[in-house]
This record gives C-alpha cells, sequence and structure tokens, in this order.
C-alpha cells in the first residue's frame, strides 16, 4: 500500500509537470513574440504604452529619429498621438517587408527602433538633418543684423511651412560675415536648389532664396 501511495504521487507530479510544461514555454515564447508575429495595430499599442515611459527630451528624439526617416511630418513636441501612431506604423511595415523583426519590451526598445530606422531611411535631401555633413547647404530665406527681427521672420516662415506639410526645418543661424540667417533645411547641393524651387513655386517663399555652403556658417550653431 505504501509503495502504491508513492508511485500514484510521484506519478501525479510528473503529470502535473507534462501538463504545465507547455503553458510554461507557451509564456515565455509569448513574452519574447518579434514585431513580426503581432499584427501591427497590436505592436502600435505595446509601442505606445512604452513610448508613453519615457522622458520628455526622450519623447522628442524618438519623434526626431521619425521625423527625419521622412515618416513624421507633424511638430515634434513631447506627446503620443495619431499622427505619431500612423509613423509607426509605417515604420514596422517597412521592417517587416524586409524580414527584420523587433521585441519591444523597454522603453530603450523604442528608441532603438526609431533610430534604426531614421539611420535605414534618412534622406539627406529631406532638408531634416540635424548636424552638418560634408557637402551640406543651408537653404538661406533671409539675412538681417538684428536678432529680434530674424526670430520673428523664422517664426513665421515656420508657420507657413508647417501649414505646407514642411515643419520642424526652420533655423536661425549666425554667418561667419556676422549676419544671422534665417533657413529653411539642411541639403546636398542639388537637394537644396531642388528644394528652392518646390517651396518658391508653392509660394512659401522668395525666389530670391539661395543655397550656401555650411562653411559659410560659424560652426558655434551646431556645438552642444
Amino acid at each position: 500500500m505504501r509503495v502504491f501511495q508513492q508511485f500514484s504521487i510521484r506519478s501525479l507530479i510528473a503529470a502535473l509537470m507534462i501538463i504545465s510544461a507547455p503553458a510554461q514555454v507557451f509564456a515565455q515564447s509569448s513574452a519574447k513574440r518579434s514585431s513580426c508575429d503581432i499584427p501591427l495595430d497590436q505592436q502600435v499599442s505595446i509601442i505606445r504604452d512604452l513610448y508613453g515611459q519615457l522622458m520628455g527630451v526622450d519623447a522628442m528624439s524618438v519623434q526626431i529619429s521619425l521625423k527625419e526617416a521622412d515618416l513624421y511630418r507633424k511638430p515634434v513636441s513631447y506627446d503620443w498621438s495619431p499622427t505619431l501612431a500612423e509613423a509607426f506604423m509605417s515604420a514596422l511595415d517597412w521592417s517587416h517587408s524586409r524580414e527584420s523583426c523587433w521585441t519591444f519590451s523597454t522603453p530603450q526598445d523604442v528608441i532603438d527602433f526609431a533610430v534604426s530606422t531614421r539611420n535605414a531611411l534618412f534622406n539627406e535631401d529631406s532638408g531634416l538633418s540635424s548636424q552638418p555633413f560634408d557637402g551640406a547647404f543651408m537653404l538661406v530665406v533671409a539675412s538681417t543684423k538684428n536678432m529680434d527681427e530674424a526670430v520673428l521672420n523664422a517664426n513665421r516662415l515656420e508657420a507657413t511651412l508647417s501649414r505646407a506639410d514642411f515643419p520642424g526645418r526652420v533655423t536661425t543661424l549666425n554667418s561667419l560675415n556676422g549676419w544671422i540667417s534665417v533657413t529653411a533645411g539642411m541639403y546636398t547641393q542639388q537637394g537644396c536648389k531642388d528644394k528652392v524651387q518646390e517651396l518658391a513655386a508653392q509660394g512659401l517663399i522668395k525666389r530670391d532664396a539661395y543655397c550656401a555652403p555650411i562653411a559659410r556658417f560659424d560652426p558655434m550653431n551646431w556645438s552642444s
């Protein structure tokens, strides 16, 4: 009788382990499922929750990365929005089409994904580069020696370009000759020429806007 009881107990424990094992394996595999295994809308929901845990400056860096990838075309802010959700949807769709799958479990994963997308899709001719690169040109729209006037002109230009879906590219830069330039993006030389024609044709900038090589501007403009 004692042997039967021992055998029954061992059998019961073994049976329970067999039953519970698949559940444990499933739970582990579910926790590690990549973005390619989950519908896009559900994946964006996961990203949204993780994005909400980011500090303000990190949240902005995510939006800037997606903006430079030309997927997010609204002014940068800290907030989640339907436009940002669409940008992530497009980024995931592009990533999946290249069989590149991501696992999102921490806020840092969201940052890394945005940076990776930016690095893969960034086009210098988008005018959204945040740092100078070899052969860069600035699209100069206006110049003045008065800082208040420069800021006023920059704000007006940003408002005009934002309404036309070209936000986030206006800056004021100190030139080496002492002038303050209001610029509408950083491009390759040909990209700058093309953008002058495009924006001028839409009446967004004057036709006397021009492209100036990055060497004409004070390097301190881009110092951290």
